[in-house]
């Protein structure tokens, strides 16, 4: 007699599956495997891991994944899974897309690209083509080999940039040791102790706080604060007259707007209190200034 093999669906009885109003909930204190597509679902593991498969030619979307004793394994093409918490998170995936990260150890993200609004780690290692994330704050170092880099803000210890195109950041702190190795780069400003710069980095650091300093670099700008601080302060100076000098200007040009209908003569007279505009029949139009 044939019978036929079929795949099944095994809950152990510490499993839970519930629908709420962000929608499926899945709670289980061991390790939990998906290779489905389970869209908008919060997964939870509360002792054990979570492994995560994208379906073939699907994105996988999830709400929240979860497994504060474990590690969160991603694999896969797509993913949009808008908060991950775990002990570790290790992802291989052509892309990954996340509001929230919090991983109390190291995180690893192992070829693709990232766009991450806010992570939270002790580590962060990227190996990819582009990382593009607001905020990021460790507990120790980071690294970086990629194509691109964009953020806002990294506060770490250590941080080594291996960036072939391009490395855009508002604001580095890192405390001990930075390690700039960049076809062209453009940060605003960077706190470290020890800064290295490969000879044939290029680019712009606006503001730079450090006690040491390569030489030999294709850097402009990096300023100390207290200059960079003065510098800003007349800058301000310069835009405030700037703007008042383009505001006179204005009060007293000309505009003229041409139509295939009609032409019409703008006048913005400073000494009059108001406004005539002429038409090309000779009629005039006073509005109050």
């Amino acid at each position: 007699m044939f019978i036929e093999k079929r795949s099944s669906l095994t809950l152990p009885e510490s499993s839970q599956i519930s629908v709420t109003e962000k929608g499926i909930l899945i709670i289980s204190e061991s390790d939990i495997i998906i290779q489905g597509t389970l869209f908008g679902a919060t997964v939870r593991s509360l002792k054990g891991d979570i492994n995560i498969f994208s379906p073939k030619n699907e994105k996988q979307c999830l709400n929240r994944l979860e497994a504060p004793n474990g590690v969160i394994t991603i694999i896969g093409e797509d993913f949009e899974i808008d908060e991950i918490e775990s002990k570790g998170l290790f992802a291989d995936a052509n892309s990954l897309i996340s509001k929230t990260i919090s991983v109390e150890k190291e995180a690893i993200f192992n070829r693709g690209s990232a766009q991450i609004t806010s992570i939270v780690a002790n580590s962060l290692h990227f190996s990819g083509a582009n990382f593009t994330s607001q905020h990021i704050k460790l507990s120790k170092d980071a690294s970086f080999s990629a194509e691109s880099v964009k953020a806002q803000t990294i506060q770490c210890e250590y941080v080594d940039f291996k960036v072939t195109e391009k490395l855009k950041l508002t604001k580095l702190m890192a405390q001990i040791y930075v390690n700039l190795a960049c076809k062209t780069l453009d940060i605003d400003y960077l706190f470290t102790q020890d800064l290295q710069v490969t000879p044939e980095t290029e680019g712009v650091i606006l503001c730079i706080n450090a006690m040491t300093i390569p030489q030999s670099h294709g850097i402009i700008g990096m300023l100390p604060p207290e200059i960079f601080l003065e510098k800003m302060y007349s800058l301000s100076e310069l835009t405030h007259e700037i703007r008042d000098n383009l505001q006179e200007n204005l009060l007293s040009s000309h505009i003229t707007e041409t139509t295939a209908e009609n032409k019409v003569s703008l006048t913005i007279v400073e000494s009059q209190p108001n406004i005539l505009i002429t038409r090309n029949d000779d009629s005039n139009l006073f509005l109050s200034a």
